[in-house]
């Protein structure tokens, strides 16, 4: 996550016309997908969500020519998935586990 923060410092590279267009490609399909009901399911309204917001950054970071801000908005969307994952993981976890205690199995009289 921290190297993402230094693209636009470190790289070379000029955002250019064909940049923008793909970003604004990019942007247009996830809102597409967020219009298809059978992906909402699959992944969730906030996964939908997420998507939008970041591509719609990037294209704004594009647009403006700001290389480093796609490295922020990058660095800022990867820490979100991740957030998001481990809070996922974790309450599928706790959803898994058996709630009480088993119970103790009796000793057979001798």
């Amino acid at each position: 996550m921290t190297l993402a923060s230094y693209i636009g410092g470190l790289s070379p590279t000029r955002i250019t016309q064909e940049h923008r267009d793909e970003a604004r490609w990019i942007s247009q399909r996830a809102i597409e997908l967020c219009e298809n009901r059978d992906s909402q399911e699959f992944v969730g309204q906030e996964v939908h969500d997420a998507l939008v917001i970041e591509t719609n950054d990037l294209l704004v970071a594009r647009e403006q020519d700001d290389i480093s801000a796609v490295g922020h908005v990058q660095r800022i969307h990867i820490g979100y998935g991740y957030r998001m994952i481990r809070r996922r993981l974790f309450e599928t976890t706790e959803e898994q586990k058996p709630s009480g205690r088993r119970a103790k199995k009796s000793k057979s009289p001798q």
